[in-house]
């Protein structure tokens, strides 16, 4: 009689144990917060078998500090705490398994009766989906108000686009009425009207352009042009828009890779023209002093590099990536000369997209920008490019060469341009990685360092290498040219200094300075 008493008491217990087993949620037993019990999918949350798990504290399984910066073991014993002394405790918690994995779950706490310990039961259930999905929708509606006030910006600056050159072709066309205007005051206000329509129909065409691209309905017509004579046409154009915009002070630059020579490309000559259009204008409103610069540099495998640097006011760091979608524009530009609609940069990324290119920036505040565009040659460059390649004659197959630059572009530009070598090219994106490759890797023969760069820029970082490897060459790549950048160039202990952007031919000369001495 006393065996059937004890006998459906035990299959309960192992039926119990069987359930919680099974369940889908972690289930854990701890004693003064250590682990004495834990289910299967409690093991499986923290990636260890049941053996490993006992005895630990419970906040072990943590990282250091919780979402809100607490420490993760001082957060778990005040919920203990609760616990223990009044009543059930629910909280969600961070857990950091044996893989490093993060993982998001909700924890509820109960006191547990047991006669010879002060226990507590934890019940642990996934909810990284759920947090997930609501990190998703705070974004979206992040961006959703962002756009808001793009469009809301936007349609600001729209009207006052249209209404200052309407009202200047109007206030003017009603002087040229007036009996008692003198021919000179005739002329300037004929001037004056005539630039006023330039900037509305400039206007009207970036609208239907916007509207085309995204109808799906540009049409790319593409056809053999020379590419210096094109150049030398935009050149020619904006030498007059500076003098109409009273920039005579500022020096409009132009830089052709082969300058003697007819360098034949097949593209849409109409779209390259509106591209540089959109860049130098752009270039035109944020300059007060110095230079602007366009052109190309570098001829490597089946692309062109072209650019257009400033010494302007810059962009904001944080503004890099908006600032080529449709009505992203840099805030602290705003107030500052004529107020774009935000189209032009959106235009020229779509157009050089289509044509089959990508475009980028390098730029800081109040030192300038640089931006980059590539478009494919689509017929191989009769000698020109064979010639003035020197990147061909050189066998690096031996050689490891480590690029550092947060910009993909740069990087992949830089690539192309050594890929003739036979170099083996690595990739550090930020100055950190590069520090810890050059620390890893003691086969890399030459650095070429970036300046601007997050987390550790090019200079501590290329104090950092210079410690344990004093013999490494570092060419120091930056888009700011300044005494002052070079001179802190060689003081951090880089042994060479080249500016972006960047021709192929001096890179490749530079280089081999180093690794063949």
């Amino acid at each position: 009689m006393t065996t059937n008493d004890h006998t459906p008491h035990q299959k309960s217990e192992a039926w119990y144990k069987g359930i919680i087993d099974h369940a889908n949620g972690g289930i854990f037993v701890l004693s003064d917060g250590n682990i004495i019990e834990a289910n299967q999918a409690g093991c499986q949350l923290f990636g260890e078998e049941s053996e490993h798990i006992i005895g630990k504290a419970f906040y072990q399984y943590a990282p250091t500090h919780q979402a809100n910066g607490s420490l993760s073991k001082n957060v778990f014993q005040t919920w203990l705490t609760q616990t223990t002394t009044s009543k059930p405790q629910q909280f969600d918690w961070i857990l950091k398994n044996k893989k490093d994995e993060i993982v998001y779950v909700c924890v509820s706490l109960s006191k547990l009766e047991m006669a010879d310990k002060n226990a507590t039961v934890v019940l642990v259930r996934d909810i990284s989906t759920r947090i997930q999905l609501e990190k998703d929708l705070i974004k979206e509606r992040e961006n959703a108000e962002i756009s808001d006030k793009q469009k809301s910006t936007f349609l600001a600056n729209m009207s006052h686009e249209i209404r200052t050159p309407l009202n200047s072709i109007i206030g003017f066309s009603d002087l040229l009425l007036d009996e008692d205007t003198t021919d000179t005051e005739k002329e300037m206000y004929s001037k004056l009207i005539s630039t006023a329509g330039k900037s509305l129909l400039q206007l009207i065409e970036d609208i239907i352009d916007i509207s085309k691209i995204e109808a799906g309905q540009v049409k790319i017509k593409k056809s053999k042009i020379e590419l210096n004579a094109l150049l030398d046409e935009v050149y020619h154009t904006f030498e007059q828009e500076k003098a109409n915009r009273q920039k005579d002070n500022i020096e409009l630059r132009l830089s052709k890779k082969m300058p003697d020579q007819e360098v034949t490309i097949f593209t849409d000559p109409f779209r390259v023209r509106q591209v540089f259009n959109n860049l130098l204008t752009n270039a035109l409103k944020f300059i007060d002093e110095g230079f602007i610069e366009f052109g190309y540099t570098t001829l490597f495998g089946e692309f062109i590099q072209f650019y257009v640097k400033d010494t302007g006011i810059g962009i904001s760091k944080d503004k890099k990536d908006s600032i080529f979608e449709q009505f992203g524009q840099d805030d602290s530009s705003y107030d500052r000369n004529e107020k774009g609609t935000g189209l032009g940069l959106a235009i020229s990324k779509s157009f050089i997209e289509l044509l089959g290119g990508r475009i980028w920036l390098d730029t800081e505040p109040e030192r300038g920008s640089t931006f980059y565009f590539t478009l494919p040659v689509e017929e191989k460059l009769p000698e020109v490019a064979q010639k003035s390649n020197l990147a061909s004659s050189k066998n690096w197959s031996e050689k490891i060469i480590l690029i550092v630059d947060d910009v993909k572009d740069n990087f992949l530009f830089l690539k192309g341009v050594l890929l003739e070598t036979k170099a083996l090219i690595l990739w550090a994106k930020n100055g950190m990685e590069a520090v810890t490759m050059c620390k890893n890797n003691r086969d890399i023969d030459m650095v070429l360092m970036d300046i601007r760069m997050p987390l550790l820029n090019g200079f501590e970082a290329t104090k950092s290498i210079k410690s344990f490897r004093p013999d490494l060459p570092i060419i120091a790549q930056t888009a700011f040219s300044s005494p002052e950048d070079e001179e802190l160039c060689y003081k951090a202990g880089c042994d060479d200094y080249i500016v972006k952007p960047i021709h192929n031919d001096r890179i490749i000369t530079m280089i081999d300075q180093y690794l063949e001495a």
